[in-house]
């Protein structure tokens, strides 16, 4: 007869936090490791039976169960990002030129050279609006 222990974290020894975490009353670290079916890869769930513990199967159709060797405690690793050292202002008057180019002319200053992008600002069904910019005065 299988007996499904209740537990929220599964595949738990119980041992005392003490032994895992030299002494302290707090719990370790980490995280539990989760184990699945070799077979048929549902999430195994530990079981007690007259005669030890047991990670077994919950598929009905796979029925896979091996001998509950012990709980590991894997560390969790935690990262931070850390914020930009600083922000780079491009002015007009900047070499540095992301859009390309094409030639028309400026109704502001004659030139003949402007930067263009595309941005949807319509429905998807609609045509895209392009924008120009003269690479002289910015108009």
């Amino acid at each position: 007869m299988l007996t499904l222990l209740q537990s929220p974290i599964p595949y738990t020894l119980n041992p005392s936090w003490e032994s895992l975490n030299k002494g302290s009353s707090t719990p370790p670290a980490g995280a539990w490791a989760v184990r699945f079916c070799p077979k048929c890869g549902t999430r195994l769930m530990r079981v007690k039976e007259e005669d030890g513990e047991y990670l077994a199967c919950p598929n009905p159709n796979c029925g896979y169960k091996a001998k509950f060797e012990g709980a590991t405690l894997v560390p969790v690793i935690r990262s931070e990002k850390s914020p930009r050292d600083k922000i780079t202002v491009i002015d007009k008057g900047d070499e540095l030129r992301p859009f390309p180019t094409v030639e028309v002319e400026c109704p502001n200053c004659g030139h003949t050279e402007a930067e263009f992008w595309s941005v949807q600002t319509r429905s998807s069904d609609e045509g895209a609006t392009q924008f120009f910019r003269c690479t002289r005065c910015g108009y």
